[in-house]
């Protein structure tokens, strides 16, 4: 039984270490996952443009014809 509580009381002193720097990790992806949601709404709206760009040359073409 000692070895058991040893090797569990071992693991426990690891996760004890090791859960700052997940921490860390954890914020940094949460940071990243927030630029990459900027970067998509940006790309949305860029997307938006064009359609409202192909949408007015279609028109001004069509009106020219």
């Amino acid at each position: 039984m000692f070895v058991h509580n040893s090797r569990a009381k071992e693991m426990f002193e690891e996760a004890k270490e090791m859960a700052p720097k997940l921490r860390e990790a954890l914020g940094a992806l949460e940071d990243t996952k927030t630029k990459l949601l900027e970067a998509l709404g940006a790309l949305e709206d860029t997307k938006t443009k064009l359609l409202e760009s192909e949408q007015s040359v279609a028109l001004l073409q069509s009106t020219s014809n």
